[in-house]
């Protein structure tokens, strides 16, 4: 059975109930940050976060980290049930296409996205 079966698609949480997962590889520079506010500002909140049970965020620490930065108190999130990051989704391209924007942590280094894996979105 799908872990999303007679759940709701989609649920309002306050930002307060959400935690960033620390060791995520993915960071997001102010201006980064910013150009998510911005695209929420003009579009409206257009992908919902991707969050564990617990609060966890999976997926969405950038929409996540905008939301605050625009006073935004309840956003839009998908309870991805059962899911945990020692049981992570099957995808590894959970997030947007906003991610393209972001820099991966690796070896201690930080690498931005190659023009390769960010066409993947188009």
């Amino acid at each position: 059975m799908h872990v999303l079966v007679g759940k709701p698609a989609v649920e309002i949480w306050p930002v307060d109930r959400l935690r960033p997962y620390e060791p995520n590889s993915r960071r997001h520079s102010p201006e980064q940050i910013e150009q998510i506010a911005a695209s929420i500002r003009e579009w409206g909140w257009t992908m919902p976060i991707l969050a564990a049970e617990d609060g966890m965020v999976l997926a969405g620490h950038g929409r996540l980290a905008a939301g605050k930065l625009l006073g935004i108190d309840e956003v839009p999130v998908i309870v991805a049930r059962g899911k945990t990051r020692s049981a992570p989704m099957s995808s590894p391209t959970i997030g947007s296409p906003m991610r393209a924007i972001g820099t991966t942590r690796c070896c201690g280094s930080n690498r931005t996205i190659c023009s390769r894996a960010a066409s993947s979105y188009r």
